[in-house]
């Protein structure tokens, strides 16, 4: 048994180039995979899961991932705002922990579930979310350098792309296979026993260290509107959460609407899966700074078109092959957006004295983008043609990322946003 888990360990090693990065982001990586089991079936499941007990009313969902988006963005800037208390290793742990409360509920009231309990659930897991995504994206920063952390991204955008194929499938399959509620309540246990043995690795996360200073946040808030380059960062981040706020989930629940079958949802999200790791592979190899513009501009062009071809004919076959065609060209346009934040914040003295604040406003920007592509949504008929026409309006807003991107890189080029002398607030 050693020997075939030492063998499985160097595979993974070898596959995910982990020798290429420290020890301690490759534990970081162990608990994103971990991350990534509860969190997917969260992401897939308790969409399907609405939309049983509602009815197939799309709009419940709608709800339910507004409160989720608004409530991940007050944990995010709870944790940026009380940055000297609470560490990025302690919140991923309270992160982890809320998401076990919020499995337990759902395991415990499995049958007798109701739309104010949904968006009940549906807050809390905002809040860890908002919460672990607020330590994990700090200590990424920290464990990689301007070198290697767009190998870094990569590694998780892999571990994000294997699991999003696994998790869906099995979880699919035992649903549809189990009578009533029965497969749900299953999975919901999953997750907690998920979360415990994650538990045990989330011990392992090396705390980093940071000098605090009075006023920090306010500072960094000022910053935020006093930099060109962090407005545009913020744009970026808020376009960009225009359509993939809505693209997480939406077109799993209109496939839900033709075939309302969990087992061809998880199937669905088994194929987006793979071309998921497809593209992270594909992006790894020939992204660059100088690259990233063009990168999204043709991504954006491809789907655009492609969806274009929706209005011909809209039905369970079309939906899976955009959604699968997504999964590729999504993470050229979100990997792009990302790392150039990251990129950013690790830029000079003066932003990385505050990362931990700025992190808290870039989620607060790419949450607010998507609670407005969801409004969007809403706002299109609730038809077929409806449908497709809101999803082109929210692609096309994405032409707006390659212009950002690019004013970026004139602005770092030109000098045009120098660090100034004593931004920094006294000891």
């Amino acid at each position: 048994m050693r020997k075939l888990i030492g063998g499985i360990r160097r595979v993974a090693v070898n596959w995910l180039s982990l020798d290429r990065m420290e020890d301690r982001f490759n534990v970081l990586a162990l608990n994103y995979f971990f991350l990534m089991i509860y969190y997917t079936l969260e992401s897939v499941y308790l969409n399907t899961l609405l939309l049983r007990i509602s009815g197939n009313d799309m709009y419940v969902v709608f709800t339910y991932r507004c409160l989720y988006f608004a409530t991940s963005a007050v944990g995010n800037l709870f944790c940026s705002a009380f940055s000297k208390r609470i560490h990025p290793v302690f919140a991923v742990r309270a992160g982890g922990m809320a998401y076990a409360a919020m499995f337990l509920v759902l395991f415990a009231l499995t049958n007798s579930l109701t739309l104010p309990l949904m968006y009940f659930i549906g807050t809390l897991s905002g809040l860890a979310g908002g919460i672990y995504w607020a330590g994990h994206n700090v200590l990424l920063t920290h464990y990689t350098s301007p070198g290697n952390r767009g190998l870094g991204l990569g590694i998780c955008g892999t571990i994000q792309g294997i699991l999003t194929l696994v998790v869906p499938l099995v979880s699919g399959l035992v649903i549809d296979s189990m009578p009533g509620m029965s497969g749900y309540r299953l999975m919901f246990g999953v997750a907690v026993a998920t979360i415990i043995i994650q538990a045990r690795f989330m011990k392992r996360l090396e705390t980093v260290t940071r000098s605090h200073r009075p006023r920090e946040f306010l500072f960094a808030f000022k910053l935020a509107f006093k930099r060109l380059s962090l407005r545009m960062m913020l744009a970026s981040e808020f376009v960009r959460g225009f359509r993939d706020g809505v693209f997480t989930f939406f077109l799993n629940i209109l496939l839900f609407e033709f075939i309302s079958n969990e087992f061809l949802v998880g199937f669905n999200s088994f194929l987006s899966g793979v071309l998921s790791i497809l593209g992270n592979q594909v992006y790894g190899k020939i992204a660059t700074q100088e690259r990233r513009p063009r990168l999204t501009a043709l991504a954006t062009t491809v789907l655009f078109l492609l969806a274009c071809v929706l209005l011909l004919s809209l039905n369970a076959g079309t939906v899976v092959f955009f959604t699968v065609v997504n999964a590729f060209c999504s993470y050229f346009i979100v990997n792009s957006v990302m790392n150039n934040s990251f990129d950013l914040f690790a830029g000079n003295e003066t932003l990385r004295s505050v990362m931990t604040e700025l992190m808290g406003f870039r989620e607060l920007a790419l949450d607010v983008g998507r609670i407005s592509g969801i409004v969007v949504v809403a706002l299109f008929p609730k038809n077929g043609a409806g449908y497709v026409y809101a999803m082109l309006t929210l692609i096309a807003s994405q032409y707006a990322v390659p212009l950002l991107l690019s004013a970026m890189r004139r602005i770092e080029n030109r000098g045009l946003d120098k660090e100034a002398p004593g931004e920094l607030p006294a000891e």
